[in-house]
């Protein structure tokens, strides 16, 4: 099996060699996807992230799992 890394520096505007790349190694919609072109939304984090609504779904996803869980065992 063969792996690969690829580093893209420059423009991602729509139509860009960066573009067609990634729409090739990703999927068309890459940017909505990735957040690439979002807002900072905190400090210190990337484009797009916002840690608490993330750790919110995770907590959540959490509860809904150990519930499912719960109503097995009994």
């Amino acid at each position: 099996m063969a792996s690969k890394v690829v580093f893209i520096n420059g423009s991602v505007e729509d139509g860009s060699p960066n573009d067609t790349l990634l729409r090739h190694l990703c999927r068309d919609d890459w940017k909505a996807v990735l957040g690439c072109e979002a807002p900072v939304l905190k400090q210190g984090c990337s484009p797009g992230y916002d840690p608490d609504a993330y750790w919110r779904s995770v907590v959540e996803r959490e509860r809904q799992w150990t519930s499912m869980l719960k109503q097995q065992s009994i």
